[in-house]
């Protein structure tokens, strides 16, 4: 083999990687954002300014999480 085919065989095969790379990416940022989503979503009417400000009562079972 000369160079030449040697040179465009690892173009070819360091664009199927980056690609194969770049799609492994997208995939995992579409699962930890819609994880990230659905748990702002169901923890939006919990958060409050006094729940992250008040001191934990009743054995840390009630008020808030300022500690």
């Amino acid at each position: 083999m000369n160079f030449a085919v040697m040179a465009k065989k690892n173009d070819i095969t360091q664009t199927i990687g980056f690609c194969i790379l770049f799609c492994c990416i997208i995939i995992t940022v579409f699962f930890l954002g819609s994880m990230i989503f659905f748990i702002i979503k169901g923890g939006w009417g919990a958060i409050s300014w006094e729940f992250l400000t008040a001191q934990p009562r009743s054995a840390m079972t009630k008020g808030g999480v300022a500690p």
